[in-house]
């Protein structure tokens, strides 16, 4: 991108924050819009969160273990993923290729951290839905997990599921990812692990 058409964007960007202000009838001062110019300068790009994804690229091997009711028998399935840094280190593109009950199926996920909102991001779509999901989270650094939280709306009989994906980071290097559902679903009464993922650096 060169350098007039981020100096267009920026404009644009201050002139959308001039109306909001406009619209709460207090439009800033000139001093104070220099101030907003320079905070978004400074959120531009990435942050030490964006060291965390970082470390997410590479190529990795996971085992995928699905649960479909309390107390089953998880069915395991072998999946590998791809991650890349994209958009200047900004987010991580995760695309996974695997089979699950019988299916192939390819997820890509973008991860990224917001630093306006100070939360890190989550969108995932796959081959078993035309739909996305989202969700957002913030970093235990004493458990090196992000902890991301969403609801989703299935319009199918009217379901609005609540749930959270936590991923941890291990000390040897591996990655876990799972899934709660906290509304009841699958002939559970509460929080429910429907699905976890084990995934090791493929190319060490």
């Amino acid at each position: 991108m060169t350098r007039l058409i981020r100096i267009g964007i920026l404009v644009a960007l201050a002139g959308l924050s001039t109306v909001a202000f406009a619209q709460d009838c207090d439009e800033p001062e000139p001093a104070e819009m220099m101030q907003i110019h320079e905070k978004m300068m400074a959120l531009m790009g990435p942050g030490p969160e964006h060291e965390i994804l970082a470390s997410m690229a590479g190529n990795w091997d996971a085992e995928v273990s699905m649960w479909m009711a309390p107390g089953a028998e998880p069915m395991k399935s072998p999946m590998t993923t791809t991650a890349e840094l994209a958009l200047g280190g900004r987010f991580v593109v995760a695309t996974s290729k695997g089979s699950m009950m019988e299916m192939d199926v390819t997820s890509i996920t973008y991860y990224g951290y917001d630093r306006r909102h100070e939360n890190y991001t989550m969108v995932g779509f796959d081959t078993m839905g035309t739909y996305y999901i989202t969700a957002t989270g913030t970093y235990d650094e004493a458990t090196k997990t992000i902890d991301f939280h969403g609801t989703d709306v299935e319009p199918i009989g009217g379901l609005t599921q609540d749930y959270n994906f936590h991923l941890k980071f291990n000390d040897d290097g591996s990655q876990k990812l799972t899934l709660i559902f906290n509304c009841p679903t699958f002939g559970n009464d509460g929080p429910f692990k429907l699905m976890e993922w084990v995934s090791t650096k493929a190319d060490g």
